[in-house]
C-alpha cells in the first residue's frame, strides 16, 4: 500500500473527506495490515523450516560422524549456529506482542491506523536489531575462519576468499536493510502518524 499517495489524497480533501473516502481508506488499510500479517507468518514458517532442516543436518553429522569439530579450538561455530534461532525467537516474540496489543485492529479506522503504526515500529526495531546482530555475526565469523585455519581445515587463501564472499554478502544485506529502513519504514511511520492525527482532528 502506498501511504504517500494515500496521505496526499486525504489532504487533498482538506481534512474533511467524504464518508465514501473514509470507507475506502478503511478498506485499504485493513487489506494492507492483513497482507502484512500473512506475509510475516509465511516468512516465519519458511525460516523456521529452513533452520529446522539445517539443525537436523548438523545433529545428524554430530551423531553419526563423531567429533566433526573440536569444541575447544573451534568454539565460534556454536554461537553462529545458535544466533539464527535466537533471531527467530526474538522476531516471533515481537510479533506476538504486536498481535496481543491489537487483538481486533479492524474495529475502526483509528484502531487500524494504530495497529499499522505499531507494526511499523516493530519492523523498524527488528531492522535495527538485525543490523546489530549481523555485526556480531561478522565478528564471530572472523574468529571462526581464524580457528579453521589454525586447525588446518582452511588455508590462508581459503580464508581470504571466504572473507571476500561473506563481506560482500553482509555489505549487500546492510545496504538493502539501510535503504529499506531510511527510505521506506521511517517515512511510512511518519505518514501513518500524520494520518492518525488528521483523522482524529
Amino acid at each position: 500500500m502506498n501511504f504517500e499517495l494515500l496521505e496526499r489524497a486525504w489532504r487533498s480533501s482538506a481534512n474533511s473527506p467524504s464518508e465514501a473516502a473514509k470507507t475506502y481508506l478503511m478498506e485499504e488499510m485493513m487489506e494492507a495490515l492483513k497482507e502484512r500479517h500473512r506475509d510475516f507468518r509465511g516468512f516465519m514458517i519458511m525460516i523456521g523450516l529452513t533452520l529446522s532442516a539445517w539443525t537436523l543436518k548438523i545433529a545428524y553429522d554430530l551423531i553419526f560422524q563423531p567429533f566433526p569439530f573440536d569444541l575447544v579450538r573451534e568454539w565460534a561455530a556454536l554461537p553462529l549456529l545458535l544466533m539464527p534461532w535466537a533471531a527467530l525467537v526474538f522476531i516471533g516474540a515481537q510479533y506476538k506482542r504486536h498481535r496481543n496489543a491489537f487483538p481486533d485492529p479492524y474495529r475502526s479506522t483509528p484502531d487500524t491506523l494504530r495497529a499499522l503504526i505499531d507494526e511499523n515500529d516493530v519492523a523498524q526495531a527488528r531492522t535495527r536489531w538485525m543490523a546489530g546482530m549481523a555485526l556480531v555475526c561478522i565478528v564471530l565469523l572472523a574468529i571462526m575462519l581464524g580457528q579453521l585455519m589454525s586447525v588446518g581445515k582452511m588455508s590462508g587463501q581459503n580464508v581470504f576468499q571466504g572473507s571476500i564472499l561473506f563481506g560482500s554478502i553482509f555489505a549487500a544485506v546492510w545496504a538493502h536493510q539501510g535503504w529499506h529502513y531510511l527510505r521506506k519504514l521511517r517515512p511510512e511511520g511518519e505518514r501513518l502518524r500524520r494520518l492518525l492525527a488528521d483523522y482524529q482532528d
